[in-house]
């Protein structure tokens, strides 16, 4: 992983424990959809939902408007 200091977590806050990380998976797909729905100003990323399948849902929420 990158030394960037922006990483964002995307944490099963119902697991109790200790976790490990270390491994990776390249999702291009997913990187370039977040770039897209962030470059909306008012939009922002604030989970992923995995149920299972192939699929994930990119959880948002709206940015406050100064």
């Amino acid at each position: 992983m990158s030394e960037n200091k922006n990483i964002r977590y995307f944490i099963d806050l119902d697991f109790k424990g200790n976790g490990a990380g270390g491994v990776f998976v390249e999702c291009k797909k997913l990187k370039k959809e977040i770039e897209k729905l962030e470059k909306d100003k008012n939009i922002k990323v604030i989970g992923v939902a995995y149920d299972g399948t192939d699929n994930l849902e990119i959880v948002t929420s709206k940015t406050k408007q100064k």
